[in-house]
C-alpha cells in the first residue's frame, strides 16, 4: 500500500477469498499478526464476511503515523474457515505482506539559511563546504536525495553543486576556475529539492526558499599569461635563404596577470622540438627562423600546420611559466631562382654620365609582364636621390649608386643593383668635355720649392711629387726630396 492513498473502507488495500467458497458468506476470515493483535496494535482490519483489508485511517502519512515511520513492512497471517466458523468447520491460513510505500510528500530543509567559503584562485575542484539537508521521506530514495540548483550568481558557470547520497549532503565544486583580479568574491542563491517530484498532496503547499552561499577568492602570485593562447605565424615568400634569416615572423609578449601590463623580467623560451626551427629572442620575443628552417629543411607537418610552444617563465616564479601555442604554416618557401628574379622588375646597370649644373641621371625600369607604376628607390648614398634636392652638389668623379625597384604589387627583386655615374663638365651635346678629364683620371706633376729652416741654417728644396686631384681634393703621391 502507498501513504497519503485513499483507504476508505470502499478502497480495501486487499482481498483475501477461499477456492472452496461454494455460498456467499459461508466462509469465515480472520487476521492475526503484526499491526494487528501485535505491536503496533489495530493498523490493520478484515471484514470476516468479504475477506476485504483495510487500514484503520482513511489516508496514511507514513511520516506522521509514528508507528508507521517505524515499520514499513508487516507479515500477517490470514486464515478462512467454513460453516462460518462453526465447530467442525473446515480452516486454512495463508501469510499476507504489506509494504507501506514512501511518497515525495516532505520537503527537503537545509541545516542553515546561509553558508560562507573560501577558496584560492584558479582553483578546480572540490571546496570545504558541504551543506547537510533534512528529509523525512524515506532514506536512500529518490524522495530523499537532494537536488541542488544554483539560481544565481553562477553566471559564468564557475559552480556545481554535488549531493553524496549517503549523507544527502551538498558539496560545492569548482568546475571553472577563477581568476582574482576580476572577481574577488561572488553571492550564490541556492535551491534544494529532490531527484523525485513532489507528490501532488503536497504540490500546493511547496514555497520555493532560497539559501545564500558567500564566496571569497584569495588571491595569489601568478605566471605570466599569453593573450591570446593561440599564435598564427606566416613565412613569407620571395626571400633570399638571408633574408629568411633575418625576418621577424613575429613577437610574443607575456601579460602580468596581477596588474595586467607587459610582464617584465620574464624569459622567453621554445619547446625543445620547436628549438630546430624556431629561435626566440629571450628578451624581446621576436621569433626567427633557423638555418635549416631558412634552407628549406623545415619538419614534416602532415596536415600543412607546425604547432610549437612558446614559455614565458618568470625569475621570481620559475615552478609558473605561461604558455602558448604557436602555430606555422608550412607551405614550401618559394627558393629564389632565375626565373623568379626574371617575373621582378629590373634595371640595366650601364654607367650614366651626370653633366655638372644638371646634377641628373634618368633610370629606367622594366618587368615582363609590367605591373606599373614602379617604385624606386635608394640605399643610403649622401649626394643622391630619387628626388631633386637642394643639397651641396658632389663633385666630378666616379661614384656608385645602390638601386631598388618595386611594382605596384610591392614585388622586389631580392638584390639591390649597382650603378656606375660619372660627374664631368660637359660639352653642349651634354657628353664628357675631353679636355677636362685630367681633373679626375690621370696624376699631374707639379714642382714646389720649399724653404726648410734647421737650425740657423737655411736649406732650399726641391720637392717631386705627383698629386691627384678627385672631386675637388689634392691627393699627393710619390713624394721625393733633394736637399
Amino acid at each position: 500500500m502507498q501513504e497519503e492513498d485513499d483507504n476508505r473502507p470502499r478502497n480495501p488495500i486487499a482481498k483475501v477469498h477461499s477456492d472452496l467458497e461454494v455460498k456467499k458468506g459461508t466462509i469465515l476470515y480472520r487476521i492475526t499478526g503484526q499491526g494487528v493483535d501485535q505491536p503496533p496494535f489495530n493498523v490493520f482490519i478484515m471484514d470476516p464476511r468479504t475477506g476485504y483489508l483495510n487500514v484503520t485511517d482513511a489516508r496514511i502519512d507514513r511520516e506522521q503515523t509514528p508507528f508507521l515511520y517505524s515499520y514499513s513492512a508487516y507479515s500477517l497471517y490470514v486464515s478462512g474457515s467454513d460453516l462460518n466458523g462453526a465447530a467442525g468447520a473446515l480452516s486454512g491460513q495463508c501469510g499476507a505482506d504489506i509494504k507501506i510505500l514512501d511518497v515525495n510528500d516532505n520537503f527537503p530543509v537545509l541545516e542553515f539559511d546561509s553558508y560562507s567559503v573560501n577558496f584560492a584562485e584558479n582553483m578546480i575542484g572540490l571546496t570545504d563546504l558541504r551543506m547537510k539537508v533534512f528529509d523525512a521521506d524515506e532514506m536512500y530514495t529518490d524522495n530523499w536525495i537532494a537536488v541542488f540548483e544554483i539560481v544565481s550568481g553562477n553566471e559564468g558557470g564557475w559552480f556545481v553543486i554535488d549531493t553524496d547520497a549517503q549523507t544527502n549532503e551538498g558539496i560545492l565544486r569548482i568546475v571553472k576556475a577563477l581568476d582574482y583580479e576580476s572577481m574577488k568574491m561572488a553571492n550564490l542563491a541556492i535551491l534544494v529539492t529532490n531527484r523525485a517530484a513532489f507528490h501532488y498532496s503536497v504540490m500546493s503547499e511547496y514555497q520555493a526558499k532560497m539559501t545564500s552561499i558567500n564566496v571569497q577568492v584569495q588571491n595569489e602570485i601568478e605566471g605570466p599569461v599569453f593573450i591570446p593562447n593561440n599564435i598564427q605565424l606566416t613565412i613569407p615568400q620571395g626571400l633570399s635563404q638571408e633574408e629568411l634569416l633575418q625576418y621577424v615572423l613575429g613577437k610574443v609578449t607575456a601579460i602580468n596577470q596581477e596588474t595586467g601590463q607587459a610582464a617584465t623580467n620574464v624569459v622567453y623560451s621554445l619547446d625543445s622540438t620547436s628549438s630546430r626551427w624556431f629561435i626566440i629572442d629571450s628578451t624581446t620575443g621576436e621569433i626567427k627562423m633557423t638555418l635549416d628552417m631558412a634552407r628549406g629543411n623545415g619538419p614534416v607537418a602532415p596536415n600543412g600546420t607546425f604547432t610549437g610552444t612558446i614559455f614565458a617563465t618568470d625569475d621570481n616564479l620559475p615552478t609558473r611559466p605561461g604558455s602558448t601555442n604557436f602555430l606555422v604554416d608550412m607551405a614550401p618557401v618559394a627558393p629564389v631562382t632565375p626565373e623568379s628574379i626574371g617575373a621582378c622588375p629590373t634595371i640595366t646597370t650601364e654607367p650614366r654620365v651626370v653633366c655638372r649644373g644638371y646634377g641628373k641621371a634618368i633610370i629606367k625600369a622594366t618587368q615582363n609582364p609590367s605591373n606599373t607604376p614602379f617604385t624606386i628607390t635608394l640605399s643610403p648614398n649622401p649626394g643622391w636621390s630619387t628626388e631633386p634636392l637642394n643639397g651641396p652638389a658632389v663633385g666630378p668623379g666616379n661614384y656608385t649608386v645602390r638601386v631598388s625597384v618595386s611594382d605596384k604589387n610591392n614585388v622586389a627583386c631580392p638584390n639591390p643593383v649597382d650603378i656606375t655615374i660619372t660627374v664631368c663638365e660637359c660639352t653642349s651635346g651634354g657628353s664628357c668635355d675631353a679636355t677636362k678629364l685630367w681633373l679626375f683620371s690621370y696624376y699631374h706633376c707639379v714642382y714646389v720649392e720649399l724653404q726648410l729652416e734647421l737650425g740657423h741654417n737655411l736649406f732650399l728644396l726641391l720637392l717631386d711629387m705627383k698629386v691627384l686631384v678627385i672631386s675637388g681634393e689634392l691627393r699627393v703621391q710619390n713624394l721625393k726630396m733633394w736637399i
